[in-house]
């Protein structure tokens, strides 16, 4: 029995430093990611801002907002990726517009997964209007996505189903 405990002691401490340090490090994060983001390179920028992938904090958000906005489709791309973990509704929606926007058909198709990820009616919704994108790409991966919410169950049949067969018959037509 004091061996059990003192094992569980002191996995205990070594959880309490690893996820502190965690934490300390994902903190420290956005100085450098701030900084970094003024590089001149497009492929610095994109791997900085995927150093704030998990930091759900204001100041990691706002550099996503930001790489949202780089005149480098790449740069973007990567601030889509990250997406999925913005927790805001309001945030969500305006991020949605702006991606459905976007001029870069990668950027549209990359954000269908942050949209799947958010599994509410904010993403579902940003889903279906994917559906009917001017690039097949994005359709596409659209299209994925539903399903993906779909068998996940995290969707209602309704919300996704009808308007994913819906554009199926506008297709055929």
């Amino acid at each position: 029995l004091r061996c059990l405990l003192l094992h569980s002691v002191l996995l205990w401490a070594i959880l309490q430093v690893v996820l502190g340090s965690t934490a300390q490090a994902r903190g420290a994060d956005v100085p450098v990611v701030r900084r970094l983001m003024g590089d001149p390179s497009p492929s610095a920028r994109a791997a900085a801002l995927r150093r704030l992938a998990g930091d759900t904090s204001v100041a990691a958000l706002t550099l996503l907002r930001s790489g949202l906005s780089d005149p480098s489709p790449y740069v973007r791309r990567a601030a889509a990726a990250l997406l999925g973990q913005v927790l805001d509704p309001s945030l969500r929606r305006s991020l949605g517009k702006r991606l459905r926007r976007d001029r870069n058909v990668l950027v549209r198709a990359d954000a269908c997964r942050a949209f799947a990820l958010w599994s509410d009616e904010i993403g579902t919704a940003a889903l279906v209007d994917s559906l009917s994108d001017r690039q097949a790409a994005v359709r596409r991966s659209a299209v994925r996505w539903c399903a993906e919410l779909l068998h996940a169950g995290a969707a209602s049949e309704d919300h996704v189903l009808q308007p994913l067969l819906a554009r199926v018959r506008d297709s055929e037509a």
